[in-house]
């Protein structure tokens, strides 16, 4: 989430965000930054090329699965993929491998979908 704060793109912050506080106990960093994310109206930085209905305008994914690996951030094609259970983080295989640690949430080991 700090680094999607950083390069401005406060919608998709604010979704990992949101997973960050109900999992977490001690999250007031995570909701100091999530209030950083809605005082920028969950708008995403317009140099991120992204499907914009994969999350609503409060941070929130819909029911569309992304179409961007979240480690190089480039279009995903076609399966097979591996993808985080717990936040829905989705990579290409060639760049993360089955049970590796998410590199997004931490929360879960990589599975292939």
């Amino acid at each position: 989430a700090e680094k999607n704060i950083i390069s401005q793109n406060y919608g998709i912050a604010a979704y990992f965000l949101n997973f960050l506080i109900k999992s977490l106990q001690n999250n007031q960093n995570y909701k100091d930054s999530y209030k950083i994310c809605k005082d920028n109206k969950f708008q995403n930085s317009p140099s991120f090329e992204y499907e914009s209905s994969l999350f609503s305008h409060d941070g929130k994914r819909t029911v569309r699965q992304p179409k961007y690996c979240y480690s190089s951030f480039t279009p995903l094609k076609s399966p097979p993929f591996i993808y985080c259970k717990a936040c829905n983080a989705i990579f290409k295989n060639h760049l993360k491998r089955e049970n590796d640690d998410c590199s997004f949430c931490y929360g879960s080991k990589l599975v292939k979908g």
